[in-house]
């Protein structure tokens, strides 16, 4: 279950320093720094990688409830969206494949429904309960 979860974790921070680099090279390409800043999605991915990596139970409790308003975000308010929401990081990477051969495979690997939901159920399990809600000494 370990080595499942380390490889979870890193592939999840991979995947958001190519969204953060793909994002920051789109911002230096527009006229407008501000619009950038306020549609980027970077805060939020540093933000998430804090919390995986700080362990105590408010960290494990903001990951929680980042998950479920992702997923509230993207089931609830993104189908009538006509932008991509706050909380779906992963769209500007998979856009940036679009007229690939592998867009499929990468949508489907790149998805933020995938992390959020599989980072809920990992969040409630026992070994990562006990890792972030067990004080350390």
């Amino acid at each position: 279950m370990n080595t499942l979860l380390k490889i979870g974790k890193w592939y999840w921070i991979a995947v958001f320093i190519a969204v953060a680099v793909l994002e920051i090279i789109q911002g230096f390409h527009r006229d407008i720094p501000l619009r950038w800043i306020y549609h980027s999605h970077v805060p939020l991915m540093l933000f998430i990688v804090l919390l995986i990596f700080h362990r105590n139970w408010l960290s494990w409790l903001f990951m929680i409830f980042i998950c479920v308003y992702g997923l509230y975000d993207l089931f609830m308010y993104a189908p009538k969206a006509s932008s991509p929401t706050a909380m779906d990081f992963g769209f500007k990477l998979s856009y940036a494949f679009n007229k690939s051969v592998i867009r499929t495979p990468v949508r489907l690997l790149l998805n933020p429904i995938f992390f959020y939901f599989f980072t809920l159920i990992f969040y409630f399990t026992k070994p990562v309960r006990r890792k972030y809600l067990i004080a350390r000494t």
